[in-house]
């Protein structure tokens, strides 16, 4: 098999290629050449300037051999609501949850607060009717809720 020297437009750099391929077939290995070449080690998009070794499906990412990270989401205006002798267990609890840590695990917590969009909270906290006597308990149940919810946020 001989192969032929081909030097590329741009990078002047000789690519060795096998005589016996088709134009086709050497217009896609100089193409992929030319994309391989362009990896030059600066990131082009936010994924490739964020650097990790893997990332598990359980949302847990392996950032290097002994450093992993992992977020989660979760929406709850149950403390704001909760009367005092429940919001005094529901911070018990959140302190036991921090003391967990043992002090040689690097542990940190970020919160963002992020406005509700009251028509989808209407949504998520309506009850869909049924074929029953108790539609009216809905209206009156998911009201509540709602107003509730309002009451927070004023606060």
């Amino acid at each position: 098999m001989s192969f032929i020297k081909k030097k590329s437009k741009k990078t002047k750099e000789a690519i060795k290629l096998p005589s016996n391929l088709t134009r086709k077939e050497r217009k896609e290995i100089e193409a992929a050449y030319k994309r391989a070449k362009k990896d030059d080690g600066i990131p082009r998009t936010a994924q490739q300037s964020i650097p990790f070794q893997r990332m598990f499906t359980d949302g847990i990412c392996r950032v290097t051999d002994n450093y992993y990270t992992k977020t989660i989401q979760f929406q709850d205006i149950n403390y704001q609501l909760a009367q005092q002798e429940d919001k005094t267990a529901i911070f018990d609890e959140w302190c036991g949850f921090l003391n967990f840590f043992d002090s040689s695990i690097k542990f940190e917590l970020s919160f963002m607060n992020m406005g509700t969009d009251e028509e989808n909270f209407e949504k998520s906290i309506r009850i869909p009717f049924a074929d029953d006597n108790f539609n009216s308990v809905r209206v009156e149940y998911s009201q509540m809720l709602k107003n509730n919810w309002l009451r927070a946020i004023t606060v």
